[in-house]
């Protein structure tokens, strides 16, 4: 991913290999990213 919000994971790629990648959005229950856990903002993870 080169644009936009993510959240970046640092690593020594001579000791370690990617063998999956993703963004996802953390929200409780709904069809759309939105604001939990006393956020103020949409919360991802990678």
């Amino acid at each position: 991913m080169t644009a936009g919000e993510y959240s970046a994971i640092w690593f020594r790629r001579s000791r370690f290999q990617v063998l999956e990648s993703d963004t996802f959005w953390l929200f409780e229950s709904s069809d759309k990213p939105e604001p939990g856990w006393d956020a103020s903002l949409p919360r991802i993870a990678t």
